[in-house]
């Protein structure tokens, strides 16, 4: 079975101290993530709004090379409603309707709840043990289980003891 770390990046990577600094990603967190991805051989799905810059990635990328990590894949940007509703969540109707797009040609109605975008890629891709990484998680919540949600704070970033419950989470099995 596949093991597979969603990963958001502010709050996660980097913290309050260095959040709005040029290079704001912090080697010691980058370390822990090391540690997690190297304890349970997951690979990382890059769920952050990063994904949607190139250089943001491009510079994501260079760092965690330096720590011998690698970015897998990245989910989507955006999910159609109407493939969304087929699946029953704890999001109501309303909820959904406040939050979303129409597509280029104004047909589809994309949300762009991060949880529905993991969900998305999770849909698509083999069965898979996985762990959310994030610390906002509003918009995750409805879409899973806080049972596989690790909320680091934005004050410290990914610290060791959040490291040590998504082992925990991805070793269960």
């Amino acid at each position: 079975m596949n093991k597979v770390i969603f990963l958001d990046v502010d709050g996660v990577l980097n913290s309050s101290r260095t959040l709005y600094e040029d290079i704001s990603l912090e080697d010691d967190l980058i370390s822990n993530l090391k540690e997690l991805a190297d304890k349970t051989g997951a690979k990382i799905i890059l769920s952050s709004s990063w994904r949607l810059s190139t250089e943001a990635v491009a510079t994501l990328m260079d760092r965690l090379d330096k720590f011998g990590l690698a970015i897998s894949g990245m989910t989507c940007d955006g999910v159609d409603l109407d493939w969304l509703e087929k699946y029953e969540f704890d999001v109501t109707k309303k909820y959904l309707d406040t939050k979303f797009d129409y597509d280029e040609n104004k047909q589809i109605k994309i949300t762009h709840d991060r949880g529905a975008e993991i969900f998305k890629w999770l849909h698509d891709h083999d069965d898979c043990t996985y762990v959310i990484l994030d610390d906002e998680i509003e918009d995750i919540k409805p879409y899973f289980s806080e049972s596989v949600i690790v909320k680091a704070s934005y004050k410290t970033g990914l610290t060791k003891e959040d490291v040590k419950k998504a082992i925990q989470i991805l070793n269960k099995n």
